[in-house]
């Protein structure tokens, strides 16, 4: 998304740097807290430093995308500072911090170098640690909204009465393969534990008379499950989540909290 010409000129007035300067700062965000790309990350310090983008953004899905990257940078940030050497001379107003220098530690060995890993498949590492707890998140909780509607509205024996045969016998597949490792932790006491993106789609396909009330259409939820479904087996792979990808879940696990949060009255 282009920068507004406005902006620009605004940003570089309120934090009384040139525009030049400016696009440095951007450029220092992205290497820092992205990758989002220069202009999004100027949006990214518009934001920070008050101005408001819907003078200089027309469309309001890509006002909504600016904020959830704020968001994901403003949460990254404290980290980053308190590890920080406090010797680092102050940026200006509204500026990032420099780069930090850090080795990533696991139990008594870490380090890219030390693991015989390039230091990309370090940096991917700490971007991936930012997505996973917004995925392990989304997906509980869906699971968590059809288990408490359907009990409510089936009782208590909804997963064999109300889940397709295709999906029962999936889920039953994985419960018999990790029967076979019972030294590996069991993912959850009910089958929906052992369900994925596509299965929470053929549940809520299946029974959607009964979450019509909740979500705004069947193409709202199944169209993300779908979108996402990808991204999540990806990370489950341990493989890094391309940029657009952890973007799109961003957004994506915003909207499912605002939903829950407006309907909440009609989740048992």
């Amino acid at each position: 998304m282009p920068v507004d010409r406005r902006l620009r000129v605004d940003l570089a007035k309120k934090v009384g740097i040139s525009e030049r300067r400016l696009y440095e700062l951007a450029a220092r965000m992205d290497a820092d807290h992205g990758p989002m790309g220069t202009d999004d990350a100027m949006y990214v310090l518009a934001q920070f430093n008050g101005l408001k983008l819907t003078k200089y953004i027309d469309d309001r899905d890509a006002v909504d995308r600016v904020r959830v990257i704020a968001d994901r940078v403003r949460a990254a940030m404290p980290r980053a500072e308190e590890s920080r050497p406090p010797a680092r001379p102050e940026a200006p107003a509204g500026a990032p911090r420099a780069p930090v220098v850090r080795t990533i530690r696991v139990g008594p060995v870490g380090g890219a170098a030390e693991l015989l890993l390039p230091k990309s498949v370090e940096d991917d590492a700490d971007r991936m640690g930012q997505l996973y707890p917004k995925i392990y998140l989304l997906e509980n909780s869906i699971r968590t909204v059809i288990v408490r509607v359907m009990t409510a509205k089936h009782g208590s024996d909804w997963w064999s009465k109300r889940v397709s045969t295709g999906t029962q016998n999936k889920v039953q597949g994985r419960r018999d393969k990790e029967e076979k490792a019972p030294w590996h932790g069991a993912r959850g006491t009910h089958d929906i534990y052992y369900s994925d993106f596509a299965d929470l789609k053929d549940i809520l396909f299946k029974n959607w008379a009964d979450f019509e009330d909740i979500f705004p259409n069947q193409a709202w939820i199944t169209l993300k499950l779908e979108e996402l479904e990808p991204a999540r087996n990806t990370l489950a792979h341990h493989n890094p989540v391309p940029a657009k990808e952890q973007t799109r879940f961003d957004v994506y696990f915003d909207d499912w909290g605002k939903l829950v949060a407006a309907k909440k009255g009609l989740i048992p």
